[in-house]
């Protein structure tokens, strides 16, 4: 918490200045990946093995999407 406190003790007499001309091009060789939607299709397949596991086996609850 103390180092929390320093740094925003050091940005009060913050001063800014125009960046200028600066390069906000989406690089090409690197591939995105949508983690929300990885997220929801695990927990989609976790709602679909739930069904198929032996009775009385006991998992934890998947939340709600």
């Amino acid at each position: 918490m103390e180092d929390a406190q320093a740094a925003l003790d050091a940005a009060k007499n913050v001063s800014c200045t125009p960046a200028g001309n600066v390069d906000f091009a989406i690089p090409t060789d690197i591939t995105f990946t949508d983690q929300c939607a990885m997220l929801k299709d695990s927990l989609k397949m976790m709602e679909q093995v739930k069904d198929k596991m032996p009775a009385g086996m006991t998992y934890p609850p998947v939340p709600a999407q």
